[in-house]
């Protein structure tokens, strides 16, 4: 099962690749004249897609395993070929020769890229961040965690752009919508797509959102996709639409987008991601009696404090304003890349507690860490040292922001699936923290995403937000509503919220 996993092998079931080729036969009314089944497996769309009549059929597979299977159950059929490669280096055009109409019909790996390395599975060679536009940090953290199938999907529409094609495939819904916002980044064109949802738990047993996503390539005018449901597909359930970079539900956002979007070219307040060190039994700690932090691995040990901070993960972050905090994390340097050597005399307990810990520190897998002074960690920056911050999970899908606060005075560390703003004191931070938390915010940021996203907020979608706008809009009213909302005790003032606004530029 864990290699199943690792590769994001769901075989197609029989009766949902029949389904599949009946409503592309019956209701999208597709004639191809070549079908092409990528990543093919044991061939079963391939063989539903007989109904077609086509005059050839191809399946591209990697695992030997299977191609020996398809062959032996419709590789005999004399237009059937099936060809063992990758299909991200495969020419597919090559082999199809000078096929009229070709329906692109597959089920992708649905594995990311992170759950593919922590499971011990060797990488594509040809799969690569930057065929996504991804440079620099982000092709090496979070950004770059994409599903396997993307670039397949990506290379096959690029693949077909100029040619009469209409490509099905099945895949997680979240993988559906980041394709066709790539598409639209990279002026591929399309004349209509569809997404029909399915019960992905029910059918692979897998439990994510899931959908048949049907494109027609070679041709222009689109500008997102329609929603149906696979058992009901002449149903109209939705539309979704292509505005500044992301996919929304269909006019939701018109009044919301006046009060809160920044305009293109505008200076949005910069999110920060928090900590990465990917060795959480190392770098963090819990309390264990004055001046001792017991780690992951049970030691306790002694630690200088002025390395020790006060941490905030995204499942702490459930009250809008936050003082105490059961967790901390070590924090060996004060800025991105700094040397580490100098620990040696400065914090003798803290170098000792790395070096005893060496072979897990360098044991981390991300290629971040390459060629990283030793010990390194990343999200590190001035901002990490403000005392203040404002911040939310990536996590969860209602955008819950919250205020952190250290008593003691020291700053609060986030981990890396937490993002947030510093603030230059408390009052303007609590005033932020009700800002963001007011009502046309959430309402904005929620419209941005979907419930079903994996990380529904990441640095990009939150630098859609002009913090600015908002505050010169909404009155300390309506602060102080949203102050009631949340069960807080009245402690906004208007020199508060004119202190914000001062600080914002407003």
């Amino acid at each position: 099962m864990t290699g199943q996993r690792a590769n994001g092998d769901y075989q197609t079931p029989m009766g949902l690749a029949q389904q599949v080729c009946a409503y592309l036969a019956n209701v999208r009314m597709v004639r191809p004249t070549a079908v092409l089944e990528p990543t093919c497996g044991v061939g079963h769309l391939l063989e539903a897609s007989f109904i077609f009549e086509a005059s050839q059929y191809l399946g591209v597979e990697l695992n030997d395993d299977y191609v020996r299977q398809a062959n032996d159950s419709i590789g005999a059929y004399s237009r059937v070929r099936i060809v063992q490669g990758d299909i991200l280096t495969t020419d597919v055009r090559a082999l199809l020769g000078s096929a009229e109409s070709v329906l692109i019909l597959g089920n992708p790996p649905w594995v990311n890229r992170a759950t593919r390395g922590a499971l011990g599975a060797a990488q594509c060679a040809t799969l690569s961040a930057r065929s996504l536009g991804l440079r620099g940090i982000d092709a090496m953290t979070g950004a770059s965690n994409f599903d396997l199938s993307l670039p397949i999907m990506l290379k096959l529409a690029q693949d077909f752009r100029d040619c009469s094609a209409v490509m099905a495939m099945l895949c997680k819904t979240s993988t559906a919508r980041a394709l066709l916002c790539e598409l639209k980044s990279q002026d591929i064109p399309f004349a209509r797509c569809a997404l029909l949802e399915f019960d992905a738990k029910k059918l692979f047993g897998v439990n994510t959102g899931a959908c048949l996503l049907v494109l027609d390539l070679g041709g222009a005018g689109a500008n997102g996709c329609e929603l149906y449901h696979l058992d009901q597909p002449t149903q109209l359930v939705g539309r979704l639409e292509y505005v500044n970079g992301t996919l929304r539900p269909h006019g939701a956002t018109s009044s919301l987008s006046a009060l809160c979007e920044s305009t293109p070219g505008s200076c949005s307040m910069p999110w920060r991601s928090g900590l990465k060190h990917d060795c959480a039994k190392v770098m963090e700690l819990t309390e264990a009696g004055s001046g001792l932090w017991r780690n992951g691995l049970g030691e306790v040990v002694a630690l200088e404090p002025d390395y020790v901070f006060p941490l905030v993960k995204s499942s702490h972050i459930k009250s809008p304003v936050l003082t105490s905090f059961r967790k901390a994390v070590l924090v060996p340097q004060r800025k991105l890349r700094e040397d580490t050597a100098h620990l040696r005399s400065d914090a003798p307990l803290v170098w000792q507690y790395l070096v005893d810990h060496r072979s897990l520190l360098a044991a981390r897998k991300s290629s971040i860490y390459r060629g990283a002074p030793e010990f390194s960690l990343f999200g590190l920056g001035d901002y990490s040292l403000a005392r203040f911050k404002v911040a939310l999970s990536g996590f969860y899908y209602e955008p819950r922001f919250a205020l952190l606060a250290d008593p003691a005075g020291r700053p609060v560390m986030l981990d890396d699936t937490c993002y947030f703003l510093p603030a230059p004191s408390f009052e303007v931070g609590y005033a932020l923290m009700l800002l963001l938390n007011c009502m046309p915010v959430q309402e904005f940021l929620r419209s941005l995403t979907f419930a079903d996203a994996k990380r529904p907020y990441t640095q990009k979608l939150l630098g859609r937000l002009d913090v600015a706008k908002v505050a010169a809009r909404l009155s300390v009213t309506e602060l102080v509503s949203c102050e009631a909302r949340l069960g807080l005790k009245p402690r906004l003032s208007a020199a508060d919220y004119q202190a914000l606004r001062a600080w914002l530029g407003v």
